[in-house]
């Protein structure tokens, strides 16, 4: 009965309407009614009469934004002055558009009436209308709207009509709690309202997933969420060892939660509830996990050295296998020392490895190792003992070179012998060397088992001995050695004399030579030259290198005597015998040589001077005046002799 009334009423309300747009709008021509409004399937709806549809039960809250209403139609021809009326209550409701839509490709117009009508909600309203609607189908109006959060639930908040000429179609949308409906007055048509605010998404994808276990003690929580509209979401965290968990963090905006360092081996319980902007929730489902057992280091093992090893060596670091059976990270405390229990030496440290000292020889360490996970669990390792290897001496030096007592060394010789240490250690040497006995020290920490003492004495004993230290200062001292030097053999006699030993008219330039050397190799030899009219002849040169000597001009006519001495580096001599030569008869002035002294000896000596001619021989011969020299004064005695009767050239020039 209450329906019937409504709908005489809105009819009522119609015949208004129509008389009002009949005033707004130009003369329509009589168009057959041709639009068809298809049945919405996704708004529940029924047929309440013939040409009457009620819609109820429209879903909406307050705080709903975007919400959009479409009025759609399929339609066989062209129809005119169709017209819409959208009332709404401005204090609740907010419109963002609302715009006719007509067929694409075509234009319409449209003309906006504000009027208000009895009985329809007041405050606002749009009344507009095309005269052409083209044939076709699609959108015919469309209007988005948000809902204002403070609007309260079960007020009405608009009324739609549409119409062609007087058909009018009333669409009123309540709130929750109160009526909806839609009322179209076509034979069959629909209106979709679409939006709206959704709840947020329910929170799903738990980490640690639903029932985990063994899960770490320094876990976070995190989910996912979000809004199929888009919309801010925060997060209420309900977190707790019991179930239901009590809320730990309100209205966060991250989908992740720190709950800390949680207990082992324990149970969670945690939930999550979303709410979006306009205060819509989702909740999630309760969830749990389980949190993994704590258990202690790995005990110390595989100790380096190993337990109860002896000989072990005094730069040894000690190591040993550790780590923890749940990957957490472990520091170990290191106990060492000479007495049983040990002393600590180092704390927390992160290596499986401890650096030693140099440790004395012979002696028993004793050591043990504490490893300590994150967590604060200990596992004590075993104690462990090794002991050091004791401290041999280097071997004794031997096998020397030259052997003890040997003879005939060469001076150039070196020493060498054997030496090393038993317990691999590095050794030097100290080395005593000399002409007496006991022999002084030579050099000392000499690294290798040779050394060159430098050229040695002939016909000399030599007393050596070797002592080996080792890098502990230990000592071995070797035997007392001595060998001989090679002896010395006398230098060669001088032979082979040039001039011969006998020989006449040698020339007043003659160099003396003759043949040396040494019967020992290496050994240098100089000479003493001896030289006069006397026999035996006076020492002329000493210490000469060379087996050539030249004496300077000679005497014309004379009888010469000479020997040389050789004499070695070691100071052995060998005299030669005495030979003898007599240098040829000759004139001085005689510069050619021809026997004679006349112009021909001017012109060989101005040769000789002035246009660098061949030298008198000997050259002495030459020196007329008796000068010592042969130069112009020569000549100019030999001119003055040859043709105005000067004096004749000295008899001794070249004595």
């Amino acid at each position: 009965m209450l329906k019937r009334r409504k709908i005489k009423n809105f009819l009522k309300a119609s015949v208004v309407l129509a008389i009002l747009i009949a005033m707004a709008m130009p003369a329509a021509s009589n168009v057959p009614n041709m639009l068809k409004i298809t049945k919405s399937t996704d708004i529940p709806h029924k047929m309440l009469a013939e040409n009457y549809m009620m819609v109820e039960n429209v879903s909406g809250n307050a705080g709903d934004t975007g919400l959009t209403i479409n009025i759609n139609g399929a339609w066989n021809q062209t129809v005119a002055s169709y017209t819409m009326a959208f009332f709404y209550d401005p204090a609740n409701i907010e419109v963002t558009e609302l715009s006719f839509v007509g067929t694409v490709g075509e234009t319409s117009s449209f003309t906006v009436i504000n009027i208000s009508l009895p009985g329809y909600v007041n405050g606002g309203a749009i009344w507009f209308f095309t005269p052409y609607l083209p044939e076709g189908n699609g959108t015919l109006f469309k209007v988005i709207y948000n809902i204002k959060p403070h609007a309260t639930n079960g007020d009405t908040l608009l009324d739609l009509g549409i119409f062609e000429g007087p058909p009018v179609v009333d669409c009123r949308y309540t709130l929750p709690g109160g009526t909806g409906n839609i009322q179209p007055q076509l034979i069959d048509g629909y209106l979709t309202i679409s939006g709206g605010n959704d709840p947020p998404n329910t929170p799903n994808s738990p980490d640690p997933g639903d029932g985990a276990s063994n899960v770490p003690i320094d876990t976070d929580l995190s989910w996912s969420g979000g809004d199929p509209n888009g919309d801010d979401v925060v997060y209420d965290v309900y977190y707790g060892d019991s179930s239901p968990p009590p809320l730990v963090s309100p209205a966060q905006s991250g989908t992740t939660y720190d709950p800390g360092i949680l207990d082992f081996d324990n149970t969670y319980y945690w939930q999550i509830v979303a709410r979006d902007e306009w205060g819509a929730e989702s909740s999630g489902p309760e969830w749990d996990f389980t949190t993994r057992d704590q258990n202690p280091p790995n005990t110390p093992s595989n100790p380096s050295p190993a337990d109860d090893e002896i000989d072990v060596e005094l730069d040894v670091d000690l190591d040993w296998d550790g780590g923890d059976p749940d990957g957490d990270s472990v520091v170990y405390d290191v106990y060492f020392g000479q007495t049983s229990p040990p002393p600590i030496v180092s704390t927390g440290q992160s290596g499986s490895s401890y650096d030693l000292p140099i440790l004395d020889f012979g002696t028993t360490y004793y050591w043990q190792i504490v490893a300590r996970d994150e967590w604060g669990a200990e596992t004590v390792g075993p104690e462990w003992d090794f002991t050091t290897r004791i401290n041999n001496p280097p071997n004794s030096p031997n096998t020397p070179s030259p052997l003890d007592d040997a003879t005939e060394i060469s001076i150039n010789t070196g020493l060498s012998w054997s030496g090393g240490d038993p317990d691999g250690d590095s050794v030097t040497y100290d080395i005593y060397f000399g002409k007496t006995s006991p022999p002084p020290l030579e050099t000392s920490n000499n690294p290798t088992t040779s050394y060159d003492p430098g050229e040695l004495d002939k016909d000399t004993i030599y007393y050596w001995k070797i002592v080996a230290r080792d890098e502990y200062d230990e000592e071995n001292e070797g035997p007392e050695w001595d060998f001989t030097t090679e002896t010395n053999n006398a230098p060669n006699e001088p032979n082979d004399p040039d001039p011969e030993d006998h020989a006449t008219n040698v020339g007043a330039d003659q160099n003396l030579s003759w043949t040396g050397g040494d019967p020992d190799p290496g050994d240098t030899v100089t000479y003493d030259v001896y030289l006069g009219i006397s026999n035996p002849p006076p020492l002329l040169a000493t210490d000469e290198d060379d087996t050539t000597y030249s004496p300077g001009g000679l005497g014309f006519d004379q009888t010469y005597y000479w020997k040389i001495v050789s004499r070695d580096e070691w100071g052995a001599e060998n005299e030669g015998p005495i030979w003898n030569f007599t240098t040829a008869i000759g004139v001085c002035g005689d510069a050619d040589g021809s026997g004679d002294v006349d112009i021909d000896d001017v012109v060989y000596l101005i040769n000789y001077i002035f246009v660098n001619g061949p030298p008198p021989d000997p050259l002495c011969i030459g020196d007329a005046d008796g000068s010592g020299d042969v130069d112009i004064d020569d000549v100019v005695y030999l001119i003055n002799y040859i043709f105005v009767s000067g004096p004749a050239p000295v008899p001794d020039c070249c004595g």
